[in-house]
C-alpha cells in the first residue's frame, strides 16, 4: 500500500455491509512514535479527507 493507491474499506457494523472507496494520500504508518488514533492513513474520499485503519482495507487499484 503506498500513496496514490485506490482502496477499499468495508464498513461491518451495519445490518447490510457498506463499502467506501478512497485515494491514499498521506501514509501514517511509519510515525507510531506519536499518540494517535486507531487510524494510519489519510483517505481522499466523496467526503474529503479521512482518516482510515490501513489494516482494514484493500488496494483495488495500485499507482505505479
Amino acid at each position: 500500500m503506498k500513496v496514490g493507491d485506490l482502496l477499499k474499506w468495508t464498513d461491518y457494523t451495519k445490518l447490510e455491509p457498506v463499502e467506501y472507496i478512497g485515494l491514499l494520500v498521506e501514509d501514517l504508518r511509519e510515525y507510531w512514535s506519536k499518540p494517535q488514533d486507531w487510524y494510519d492513513i489519510v483517505v481522499f474520499t466523496g467526503k474529503g479527507h479521512e482518516k482510515w485503519t490501513s489494516w482494514q482495507c484493500e488496494v483495488i487499484y495500485a499507482s505505479r
